[in-house]
């Protein structure tokens, strides 16, 4: 269990019951930037990036109340998302989840954390308050209205 103020919350491994509920977390959450920039949202995007083993849930009494996903390449560590239901945004799990992520890159001797974030996501200041910079290296994944952002974890 994880402590913040009064919120106590905890982290399981995603399972496939999971995945519609991540799903519609994530289209509820991010379908409006994904609009703006995109044009129109598209299930098959989700589909083809979600992947059930690199994600954790986030629970508070054994209710989902969002997910992360992250994966390790080699001295990389990528942050593929992190997703908090609204109603419990703005109340520190988003940046008590960053730092549980970071102590977890470190652990496995992770030197950078990457993660995408669209430029008019209030997320990009969570990230930025953290020590994220953006860089100027292309990704292939970054698309238009994005940017990528790291972070260096100083290994072990």
């Amino acid at each position: 269990m994880t402590r913040i103020g009064e919120l106590e919350f905890s982290i399981r491994d995603c399972t496939q019951s999971d995945y519609n509920w991540c799903y519609i977390l994530s289209e509820e959450n991010m379908k409006p930037y994904v609009e703006k920039h995109w044009r129109n949202w598209d299930s098959k995007f989700f589909t083809d990036n979600f992947k059930i083993e690199r994600t954790k849930i986030i629970e508070i009494e054994n209710i989902a109340i969002g997910f992360y996903e992250i994966e390790f390449q080699d001295r990389l560590g990528i942050v593929h998302g992190v997703q908090i239901v609204p109603e419990y945004k703005n109340r520190g799990i988003g940046t008590k989840i960053m730092e549980l992520i970071e102590t977890e890159f470190k652990a496995y001797g992770i030197e950078t954390s990457r993660l995408i974030v669209f430029t008019d996501n209030p997320a990009r200041n969570l990230y930025a308050r953290l020590g994220y910079r953006e860089i100027s290296e292309q990704n292939a994944y970054a698309k238009k209205g994005t940017v990528v952002m790291e972070k260096r974890m100083g290994g072990k």
